[in-house]
């Protein structure tokens, strides 16, 4: 199944969401200054939000690891 850019991207942003929350509360935690967490949490998400999406339209293309359809192409 064929997957739109708008989806990667969508998986990409709700992905990124995510770790930054965890980014940003262990760099709280280790510097104690919120805005130092930001500082460093925000250029990477940014940075690994743009790398998550080629990923995923690297593999995209890439068909090691499929199993084979059985059935047919067409699922009948």
């Amino acid at each position: 199944m064929a997957e739109t850019h708008k989806r990667t991207i969508a998986k990409s942003i709700i992905y990124r969401i995510g770790t930054f929350i965890i980014t940003f509360a262990i760099c709280d935690i280790i510097t104690g200054d919120w805005v130092e967490s930001l500082e460093i949490a925000i250029p990477i998400m940014i940075v690994k939000t743009g790398w998550y999406w080629i990923h995923e339209r690297v593999w995209k293309n890439i068909h090691w690891g499929y199993l084979k359809d059985k059935i047919g192409n067409n699922g009948v």
